[in-house]
Parts: structure tokens; sequence; C-alpha cells
């Protein structure tokens, strides 16, 4: 997915060593440089949403705690 993309991408660029010290899940949130920061997010698919995987609430919530981290970033 999306997550591990990223992952591979910064492990590439020399900018992580290993992915396993990365590991998806909702609501991770890793820095991955002095102003870079990856969060992780169930996906708001139809087959998430009916099934409870993702909630309204829990999107709502990842996308506050993810503001909050770009405000401090700058």
């Amino acid at each position: 997915g999306a997550f591990d993309s990223c992952l591979r991408y910064f492990r590439d660029a020399g900018m992580i060593a290993r992915l396993k010290d990365y590991p998806f899940a909702h609501g991770a949130r890793f820095m991955i440089g002095p102003d870079l920061w990856l969060a992780g997010s169930y996906h708001t698919s139809r087959y998430n949403v009916q099934t409870g995987r993702m909630t309204a609430e829990m999107f709502r919530s990842f996308l506050a705690d993810t503001r909050r981290l770009a405000a401090e970033i700058g």
C-alpha cells in the first residue's frame, strides 16, 4: 500500500534504515526527519466503513491529530 511505498522511498533515499521499524497501524505516526512525519490511516473505503474497521470518528480524530502535528512543524 501507500504507507509501504513511502517507507521504501525513505529507505532508498537513506532517510530510514529498516522498514520493520515503522509498522503500519491506524493512527501510527513516525518522525522521519526534523520536519517530516509519516502518518498511517486505514483507507475510507466502503469495505472498511461497513465492517467498522474505519469509523467517521476515527477518521476525524486522525485528521485532527495530523493537523496538530503539521501546525507544530510550522
